[in-house]
């Protein structure tokens, strides 16, 4: 009969801690916060281009309009746009529970117990129902919650902003500059993750506000005077 192998001092100790506390680490490994702040996939395209419809554009242009008048010249030749369009997958969030302490550890909330994927498919996702809230459980008692971290994935983002600009030449020795900013040019939604507290029933799943710093669609107009 061969002996029984010795254990090191770090296992019997790891051990011990899982007969004491029987948490499961393979399936709370999850997404770090690192990843969950970086989406899935971003991408951001920037286009320039110098609408200029006077002496300074194409050659078919230049035949008609070299001979324009001048205050034709003046309002259609030198403008340039700028268009920059943002547009990315949704960050990660965690689905939690409150109000029960099922880990015998004074702690009466953390994560759920997950029962099956949870994130809906793109076309049945709502503000009313962003995830399958009936896809997590509250843990039995004596347990831990065997959700991973940041296990759902919010609402993407898809933002566009438009410049357009020109500089006139008022005199020779003064000219000025003329900017239309337009931020979110279609006006799209931004949303925010939605709640994912399964205790609060009349809640959870749902969006109820956008992200701060992506608002509704502004524009400015703005004048620069240089002499």
């Amino acid at each position: 009969m061969s002996p029984a192998p010795r254990r090191s001092f770090t296992e019997r100790v790891f051990r011990a801690v899982v007969r004491l506390f029987p948490f499961d680490f393979r399936a709370d490994y999850g997404r770090d916060l690192e990843q969950t702040l970086r989406e899935q996939h971003r991408e951001a395209q920037r286009e320039r281009s110098a609408a200029s419809f006077g002496r300074l554009w194409l050659d078919v242009a230049r035949d008609v309009l070299t001979t324009a008048p001048r205050v034709v010249d003046f309002a259609l030749g030198g403008w340039q746009a700028n268009w920059i369009a943002i547009m990315e997958s949704g960050q990660y969030f965690t689905p939690s529970f409150s109000g029960a302490d099922t880990s015998n550890t004074n702690t009466t909330s953390g994560r759920p117990d997950r029962v099956r994927d949870g994130n809906l498919p793109t076309g049945e996702r709502t503000l009313e129902r962003w995830f399958d809230t009936t896809a997590f459980a509250v843990p039995k008692p004596g347990t831990y919650g065997n959700t991973a971290q940041y296990a759902l994935e919010g609402p993407g983002l898809h933002v566009h902003n438009l410049t357009v600009s020109k500089n006139f030449k008022a005199h020779e020795r003064m000219n000025f500059t003329f900017m239309s900013a337009v931020q979110n040019v279609f006006n799209h939604p931004t949303f925010s993750t939605p709640a994912a507290n399964i205790s609060s029933p009349g809640t959870v799943g749902v969006i109820s506000s956008t992200r701060s710093y992506l608002g509704a669609r502004t524009i400015e107009l703005r004048i620069r005077l240089q002499f």
